[in-house]
């Protein structure tokens, strides 16, 4: 008997040292993954205050623009992906004007109810135009400018022969409905149709977001390969060739004016139409700021949209991460 309770006993002591055993294994795993989880913590933090003093350099690299009454790719924000050395890590950078791009609210045309369908505005001729000129076919490129026009006007009426509101996108597996407001980031198209993957390559060249209508494009700090993109802004006066070769002939510090642009040999005897020259100029206000940082196990992407008013740069919107 007596040796049946010091075997039982011996058991219940087993049972409570694997018990503990247990116990304190997982408080060892928990209390790693806690100091894994502060280390990470630590390190995004620390990501974050790196990634800011980039859009701070950001900022001081747009203040230089100062009295220039031109915004051009010879400034010193236009440098390409700039790389800094940080302590443990990369900081990487990028300003691009947001002026160098078709701004997708300029497509909002207002309609009032009992009145005739207003005129073709420039824009959505030049939606189109760009659209072809980066290789949609035609109705492809109506049904997306009349499927952006209804995303952003105010409205639940479709318009056009492509038009779509609330009634369309609920049908859809994942039910959403029209934002009936200004586009946040080109992103959005995606929720409008679906593309391929040479379009969304052409998109992406292409179309950008401000958050207001009415404005132009920067011909100074047009890229060479948006060759097409300018051809679609003269009306298609001028072939995707020759738009090249005008790049490319650019004056060094930009041309001083839309006039002296629109001077340019090169566009000698062409006839732009009066609503595309407005669309037009040579100085800009919006910016993007991309920074990525690279700080020993971590990650960080920065994305501020900014602006220059009375000769000052300042930050108007901040989005963390990449889009996907």
């Amino acid at each position: 008997m007596v040796r049946r309770e010091r075997g039982a006993a011996l058991i219940f002591v087993l049972l409570i040292v694997a018990t503990l055993s247990i116990i304190a294994v997982q408080i060892n795993e928990q209390l790693r993954f806690n100091v894994k989880r502060l280390d990470n913590q630590r390190q995004n933090n620390q990501a974050y205050w790196y990634a800011l003093g980039g859009e701070q350099l950001a900022i001081s690299l747009l203040n230089q623009i100062g009295d220039d009454e031109r915004t051009h790719l010879g400034q010193a924000w236009a440098t390409e992906d700039a790389v800094f050395p940080i302590d443990g890590g990369l900081l990487q950078g990028r300003i691009v004007d947001a002026s160098a791009c078709f701004n997708l609210n300029n497509l909002l045309v207002v309609r009032n109810a009992g009145e005739a369908e207003p005129a073709e505005t420039a824009y959505e001729k030049q939606f189109v135009s760009m659209l072809e000129l980066y290789g949609f076919d035609r109705a492809r490129a109506l049904q997306l400018r009349d499927r952006v026009q209804d995303w952003v006007d105010e409205d639940l009426q479709p318009h056009g022969l492509y038009g779509a509101e609330d009634l369309d996108y609920s049908d859809r597996e994942l039910a959403f409905q029209a934002a009936n407001s200004f586009f946040v980031n080109a992103s959005e198209l995606n929720l409008l149709m679906e593309f391929e993957d040479k379009e969304v390559d052409a998109l992406n060249q292409v179309f950008c977001t401000l958050p207001k209508t009415g404005t132009s494009i920067n011909v100074n700090t047009l890229r060479e390969g948006q060759a097409p993109f300018l051809a679609a802004l003269l009306a298609s006066t001028i072939s995707v060739e020759d738009a090249s070769q005008l790049l490319k002939q650019r004056p060094e510090g930009g041309w001083e004016s839309v006039d002296q642009f629109l001077s340019d040999p090169a566009l000698a005897g062409k006839e732009l139409p009066e609503d595309y020259r407005d669309k037009l100029a040579v100085q800009s206000s919006f910016f993007h700021a991309t920074i990525n940082v690279l700080y020993r196990d971590t990650q960080f992407s920065l994305i501020s949209q900014m602006t220059i008013a009375n000769k000052k740069a300042s930050v108007q919107s901040r989005r963390y991460g990449e889009l996907f």
